[in-house]
């Protein structure tokens, strides 16, 4: 995947976290501004800091 920009592809690299089991994984050019927290239904949070 180039980018988790786009609608759905959060969900999908958490759902490809849980296949591979993994608890953290660290992404770059994520293309996300600003600093957040964000709790997916799955109940992983996902924490992003941008331009």
């Amino acid at each position: 995947m180039r980018t988790i920009y786009e609608a759905g592809k959060l969900a999908q690299v958490v759902k490809e976290m849980e296949r591979y089991q993994l608890d953290i994984l660290g992404a770059s050019e994520a293309r996300w501004t600003g600093a957040n927290k964000i709790r997916p239904i799955s109940g992983t949070t996902v924490c992003h800091s941008g331009k």
